[in-house]
């Protein structure tokens, strides 16, 4: 366990320099590879053995280094790919603020602002490449999300959807390709908002606003359907996340919903990626994953109750939440 860390950054050295794309179908000398990214030849053979001792890439008889079914999701663009969320994860942003746990555990604070002085979402808006190479990390680790939240939840009959805090927008993308009657804004910050219009394809573009904002103080258009929250409220500590459930609640009617997108932290001593990434959030942006209970407490403070929790099949689950009586 005390080792785990030389793994994921012999994946960080794959993904970075691309090794699986430049593998490809056929099995490749280390040389090779090494002169296709200028690197030093035994030393990347020495990475790729090591990561092909847990099943990421083979090597076979002659020294040659193949792909698996594991370093096909290195590849860029591959389906299912996560070369991207691997490269975010192995960034200087990253790696310099889990230095600082020990801040975090004797203060319960984030980690990121001892490490560079500032917060998290502070630290993206001035620094543009960090926050490219973040958007991209959280869309690779995001799509199997969204595949699954369309598949499971049933958006029919909705008139209008809007997704709070929802990044570059491809959640609600999925959702207005799967319901041609729908329209939806999205709420960002005005340089995210911004991004998320140039990505969009003309055709959604027209079923979609781009609305700036600050979804602390709102205020959200009013009146919607659905208001959606992906993976917001875990970047939260529990009064910030209060005040966006409360800018949501004063936007909804009596008949609208508010799906809280989360993952879902379980009891007792079972592995869990919700444990894992509970610390993530605590080192990056000083928030927190949820048990069931925790989510429901929170739910109640801003005169919100939970209607019912919907499993998708991935790590995360939907709280289907409306205003309380």
């Amino acid at each position: 366990m005390a080792t785990g860390f030389w793994i994921s950054r012999a994946l960080y050295v794959a993904a970075k320099l691309g090794i699986a794309d430049l593998i490809g179908d056929h099995a490749r000398a280390p040389e090779y590879l090494a002169r296709r990214v200028q690197v030093d030849a035994d030393a990347l053979r020495r990475v790729l053995r090591v990561l092909a001792s847990v099943e990421v890439f083979m090597e076979d008889f002659e020294g040659h280094f193949a792909n698996t079914s594991n370093s096909e999701l290195l590849k860029i663009g591959a389906p299912g790919s996560l070369h991207d969320f691997i490269v975010m994860l192995g960034e200087k942003e990253s790696w310099r603020a889990w230095e600082e746990i020990m801040h975090s555990v004797r203060t319960g604070e984030a980690a990121f602002k001892q490490a560079f002085g500032c917060s998290l979402f502070e630290y993206l808006e001035q620094n543009p490449e960090a926050a490219r190479i973040f958007d991209k990390g959280l869309l690779s680790r995001g799509a199997q999300d969204d595949d699954a939240i369309r598949r499971t939840f049933d958006f029919s009959g909705a008139a209008e959807i809007v997704d709070v805090g929802g990044g570059r927008g491809s959640l609600l993308a999925a959702v207005l390709e799967a319901h041609p009657a729908a329209h939806g804004t999205l709420y960002e910050l005005a340089h995210v908002a911004a991004a998320a219009e140039e990505s969009f394809e003309p055709a959604l573009k027209s079923r979609c606003e781009f609305s700036s904002g600050d979804f602390f103080t709102g205020p959200l258009p009013r009146g919607a359907d659905f208001y959606i929250l992906k993976k917001v409220l875990h970047d939260w500590p529990n009064e910030q996340a209060l005040r966006i459930l409360r800018t949501c609640r004063a936007a909804m009617s009596d008949r609208s919903a508010l799906l809280v997108i989360e993952p879902m932290v379980p009891l007792g001593n079972e592995p869990s990626s919700a444990k894992l990434f509970d610390l993530f959030m605590l080192v990056w942006p000083g928030g927190r994953e949820r048990t069931e209970v925790e989510h429901r407490e929170l739910l109640a403070s801003a005169d919100l109750s939970v209607c019912r929790i919907i499993p998708t099949g991935s790590p995360i689950s939907i709280l289907e939440a409306r205003k309380s009586a």
